[in-house]
């Protein structure tokens, strides 16, 4: 699967100008979870198994997108990967 955003257009830029100057949205942002939830969390996944075929998967998709956008990256300085 392949996801491209665009830019917004000019009016779009724009509106987003005029609500920004105002207030900021990080502002309005409040807690999906408290910090015990988040913790227990993280230790649940750990717990998670996954085959190894999975994870072989999941690294070959990786691999895939990081030649793909060294390659991409003189032509589109948006191109991501995924990180070290």
């Amino acid at each position: 699967m392949r996801i491209k955003i665009g830019y917004p257009s000019l009016d779009q830029e724009v509106s987003i100008m005029e609500m920004q100057s105002k207030e900021h949205p990080i502002h309005s942002l409040s807690p999906v979870s408290t910090q015990e939830q988040l913790i227990a969390m993280q230790e649940a996944v750990k717990n998670i198994q996954i085959e190894r075929s999975v994870k072989t998967y999941i690294a070959s998709l990786v691999e895939a997108t990081r030649k793909t956008c060294a390659r991409d990256a003189r032509r589109e300085p948006t191109g991501f990967s995924g990180s070290p």
